[in-house]
Order: structure tokens, then C-alpha cells, then sequence
């Protein structure tokens, strides 16, 4: 579990094709391994002792506060299923890994095509000028005449460049354009096609 954790970090802070392929592979057998541990008889049949004489084991309450979520984890779990239902259980959760997966990606690669057309670089004002430099090496004005082109990542875990900028238009532009979900609320421009997060859903 500790190489797992690794993994998340390094998923999450610095991801790429390589790694994400790694984790579409591995992310359900992390599921399984999951479900081998929280459907396993024998043990939960062990925890289940343990809870039921509970009272008479005389735990300090950092034990008990331990066994009493240690057992409710088991059977929210689904410990206490029955075997056809432990099976379409292990279905969910193989199914809800990779979907979960399929919609961080597809969001990480929306975001990252999510690009901004200006009509006006006062509408700028107010960002620092290594924001606005490295914004515009990216941004789409090449292909926009007239237009001033910026490549600012959607700001949903960053509210600085929305706060820092001073003219209204882009305040709201920017952060509306963000968040819109549903299709229709971006031009096909302004979406990814193949990022589409609701099949996920």
C-alpha cells in the first residue's frame, strides 16, 4: 500500500500517458484486492468475535474505537452479503475504478486543452506579466486575428488568476467557461470531443 500511495502522489502532482496507462491496469486490481480483503469469511468471521465480546474485553477506548470501525468497515464492505450479491458487488467496485479513473483523465485532458480567445489585452490587467507571457506562448492568438490568445489552465484548485484579474469580462469569462459541464454551455472549440466526462457518469 505504500508503493500505492506513492503512485497517487506522483498520479496526481506530475501524471503522463505512461503513468496513466499504468494506473488503468492496475486500478482494478487495486479494486479486487480491496474486495479479496473486505469479502474474506474467514477474517470478517474473526473481526465479528471480537465485536460481539467487545464489552467483555475490557479495550481502552483508542481499541474499541478501532475493532467497532474496523467491523463497520467490513460490512459496509459487504461482508454480510450473500454470495451472488459479494459477486455483483466485485462487479461495482471493478466497474466504479475504472470509471472514476476514465473521468479524472478525461477532466485532466479538458482542462488542459481549455484555451481562452481576448478581444481586448486590457481585459488582461491585472495578472503578473510571467502569467500573461507564458499564457500567450501557448494561447490560440496565432490562429485568432485580432484576438489575444491565452492558455490559462482552468482554475478550479487555483483561484489566484481569477481574483487577480481587475476587468469584470474576464473575471467571469474564464471561471464560467470552466466550470461548464454540460454540452452546449461550450462551443465545440472551446470542448474536448474525446474528454467528454458525462459517458463517465
Amino acid at each position: 500500500m505504500e508503493v500505492n500511495a506513492v503512485f497517487g502522489a506522483l498520479q496526481g502532482a506530475e501524471t503522463n500517458p505512461e503513468i496513466q496507462k499504468i494506473a488503468r491496469e492496475v486500478s482494478p486490481l487495486l479494486a479486487a484486492h480491496g474486495d479479496n480483503i473486505r469479502l474474506n469469511e474467514e477474517l470478517f468471521a474473526r473481526v465479528k468475535t471480537l465485536y460481539s465480546q467487545r464489552d467483555q474485553l475490557k479495550l481502552s477506548p483508542e481499541e474499541k474505537f478501532l475493532l467497532e470501525n474496523s467491523y463497520r468497515d467490513f460490512v459496509r464492505g459487504g461482508a454480510l452479503l450473500d454470495g451472488k450479491q459479494k459477486t455483483r458487488l466485485r462487479e461495482l467496485n471493478r466497474d466504479l475504478a475504472m470509471l472514476s479513473l476514465r473521468f479524472g483523465d478525461n477532466l485532466l485532458a479538458e482542462t488542459n486543452d481549455f484555451k481562452l480567445a481576448l478581444d481586448n489585452r486590457d481585459d488582461l490587467a491585472g495578472l503578473p506579466t510571467s502569467v500573461v507571457a507564458m499564457a500567450e506562448g501557448n494561447g490560440p492568438g496565432a490562429e485568432r486575428p485580432g484576438k489575444v490568445g491565452i492558455h490559462l489552465a482552468c482554475a478550479q484548485h487555483h483561484p489566484l488568476p481569477h481574483v487577480l484579474y481587475e476587468t469584470r469580462v474576464a473575471r467571469e469569462t474564464l471561471p464560467h467557461l470552466c466550470h461548464a459541464w454540460g454540452p452546449g454551455e461550450r462551443t465545440r472549440q472551446q470542448r474536448h470531443s474525446q474528454a467528454d466526462r458525462q459517458p463517465a457518469l
